[in-house]
């Protein structure tokens, strides 16, 4: 079977905590994520085009005399019925500059524009190539044919989408995210889709008296069946402390029918 395309990407850039010098290598704190340092995603119902984050923290790796760590991550993409789709291995490498032998990772996994439906799971493996000691973890997805969705939302703390963000974020900072939005109608040769971007307040509370929307029109007839999903970018202002929601929903115009997504964004005084 043909492998579909993922692509799988590795960061330790955060120390977490440090643990005894001979503890063994483990792997803690899986999260699936929106980009590497967004919110937890909760659902692990994958469509064509989405993006699979998740983050760990890896922790007892021994570190060379430049206090550096050598090790490789390893993931591994199998269908229902165990055939591999994917396999890559890449450097997980790095000086940990707070000392300690833990920290932050993360790999990614992006879906091709047909997917595999139903049960999917993904291998994780960390190899330290120092101590030749081995940690793994291994978690399902379940993986959908195209409708009206929104997919790979990421967050950044530029326009450019090149300084991923959390949204744990101090006032006055912008927070701009990404998305893509799939399974939209195209029988009549035409793309209507409507982005409207609110926020909700800890009450529940709009904080927009309307929310702020971002439409895009195709009517090109052969640019409308080579277009897989239609881009969306904004941006948020965070003017004041608090616990909030984004909320953002689409809607396909031709059809009327709308889909949404909700996201924690905390501001916090600096």
């Amino acid at each position: 079977m043909k492998a579909l395309f993922a692509l799988a990407s590795v960061a330790c850039l955060i120390l977490t905590w440090s643990s005894p010098a001979q503890a063994k290598v483990q792997i803690e704190n899986v999260q699936a994520c929106y980009g590497p340092y967004g919110p937890e995603r909760k659902s692990l119902d994958l469509y064509p085009f989405d993006v699979l984050f998740m983050r760990f923290t890896v922790t007892g790796l021994p570190t060379a005399a430049a206090g550096n760590v050598d090790a490789v991550i390893k993931m591994r993409w199998a269908d229902a019925k165990g055939n591999v789709l994917d396999e890559t291995t890449y450097p997980l490498s790095g000086i940990l500059h707070l000392g300690g032998n833990s920290f932050l990772a993360f790999v990614q996994l992006r879906m091709p524009a047909e997917i595999a439906v139903g049960k999917n799971t993904v291998t994780v493996t960390v190899t330290d190539n120092l101590s030749k000691e081995s940690a793994s973890f291994e978690r399902q997805f379940t993986g959908h044919k195209s409708k009206l969705q929104i997919v790979a939302l990421e967050f950044f703390h530029d326009a450019e989408g090149k300084l991923p963000s959390s949204t744990n974020l101090p006032p006055g900072e912008p927070l701009h995210f990404r998305l893509r939005v799939i399974g939209f109608d195209r029988s009549k040769e035409k793309i209507h889709t409507v982005m409207a971007v609110q926020t909700v307040d800890a009450d529940g509370k709009e904080n927009l008296p309307k929310p702020l929307l971002f439409d895009f029109h195709e009517e090109d007839a052969r640019a409308v069946q080579r277009t897989g999903f239609v881009f969306f970018t904004g941006r948020v202002g965070l003017n004041r402390v608090g616990k909030f929601t984004l909320r953002i929903t689409v809607t396909d115009r031709m059809t009327d029918q709308s889909t949404k997504i909700e996201v924690p964004v905390n501001v916090t005084a600096p």
